[in-house]
């Protein structure tokens, strides 16, 4: 039986690189490269509930593994 292997992607992290004169935080984005990521096709009720409730058109399912943090 054979064993499934992801691919290498970069997801974008934002992160706090500081404060303003206000004391408001000041964030910027990241590139993160993570590992083992599996990708799959989205059903067809995937893709009409992400696009009625955000409008956004959903293209890739990522699984990604349980031990990684990002949000």
């Amino acid at each position: 039986m054979g064993r499934l292997r992801g691919i290498t992607i970069q997801l974008i992290d934002r992160q706090k690189t500081g404060t303003d004169g206000f004391g408001k935080a000041i964030y910027s984005d990241v590139p993160v490269d993570v590992e083992n990521v599996l990708i799959g096709e989205p059903s067809t009720e995937e893709v009409t509930d992400v696009l009625e409730l955000t409008g956004k058109h959903l293209a890739y399912t990522l699984a990604i593994p349980k031990g990684d943090e990002h949000v």
